[in-house]
């Protein structure tokens, strides 16, 4: 259904999903904070009838390499990392799928490189995020000692301490930890990248980077974002939401202005509410997400995706 691939990176690597057709320019499809590529694997063997896609980890994540310890996350890592992308597969253009986070990086990187962005499709997120400086100086304050304490972990090589757990109990956390946004029976395709069985034990812990969970974003404040998001006027943009997702206020001042000025400037922005369907709508509907991606892709997608000169 899918090729593993590995895209060398920082002295590590970035690992993928790709689905379909290896010549052609893919939809690079980006997940949310403490997900993977397997976000995507109910969705992308629909979408890749019509064109490829390769859903990547990001770094820390899923099967992709680990920062050394002491070395922090932060959100503009993942937008360098799809410039790298685009550089290793020598991509003229890149065609971008992001959720959540992914969306939020996905926003980024375009509001940077427009010209290199043929279309944009944000799952249940439609711009970076803004913190209140005082909730921004407890988290500093808060993930620094979390921090020391996680990396003098991996310094002694300590992973015996990881809990364990069994497939059922990590459903289960998985499921409340995402606010019953995924269905408990589609857990499983995240936590097949997420985790590893212990074989003494004979149960499972997690191997992604617990650094993750103290993640620097970029903090774009409103002014700035309103900015960023002009800056996409040119780009063909969908983005749709879960209806019973609170990730797109539609009221919120900054995501107001920036819809309204889309829809205003943009003749190629769509926006779709899904009702009923969650923050994961992608993962637990992916028939209905399909349905509004794929006209888009028809309509928007560019006509130079022949990448046989890439790395394949």
């Amino acid at each position: 259904m899918y090729e593993e691939i590995k895209i060398p990176h920082k002295g590590g690597y970035i690992a993928g999903c790709w689905y379909g057709n290896r010549q052609e320019r893919p939809l690079l499809a980006l997940h949310g904070w403490q997900d993977n590529a397997g976000s995507f694997a109910l969705l992308a063997p629909i979408l890749s009838r019509y064109v490829p896609v390769l859903a990547i980890d990001f770094p820390g994540h899923g099967k992709s390499s680990h920062n050394p310890p002491g070395i922090l996350y932060h959100s503009l890592d993942y937008v360098r990392a799809i410039r790298a992308i685009m550089l290793y597969f020598k991509w003229p253009k890149i065609s971008l799928m992001g959720h959540s986070m992914g969306a939020a990086v996905s926003f980024h990187f375009s509001s940077l490189f427009p010209h290199l962005v043929d279309l944009l499709i944000s799952i249940d997120i439609l711009h970076t995020r803004y913190h209140p400086l005082s909730g921004q100086i407890y988290f500093f304050r808060y993930s620094m000692d979390k921090f020391l304490a996680e990396t003098e972990r991996k310094l002694k090589g300590d992973n015996q301490k990881k809990p364990l757990y069994t497939f059922e109990q990590l459903q289960e956390l998985l499921y409340e930890a995402s606010e019953k946004s995924i269905d408990i029976d589609k857990t499983k395709y995240i936590l097949e990248r997420n985790t590893t069985w212990n074989s003494e034990k004979n149960m499972f812990c997690f191997s992604r980077d617990g650094s993750i969970k103290l993640l620097q974003e970029y903090n774009t404040d409103p002014g700035l974002c309103m900015a960023m998001s002009k800056n996409l006027t040119q780009i063909n943009w969908l983005v749709i939401k879960g209806g019973d997702s609170y990730h797109i206020d539609e009221q919120a001042t900054v995501t107001k202005a920036i819809k309204q000025w889309h829809e205003q400037n943009n003749p190629n922005f769509v926006f779709h509410v899904l009702p009923g369907l969650t923050h994961h709508c992608h993962l637990n509907n992916p028939n209905e997400v399909a349905e509004c991606i794929l006209p888009f892709l028809a309509k928007y997608r560019s006509h130079d995706a022949t990448i046989a000169e890439s790395k394949l």
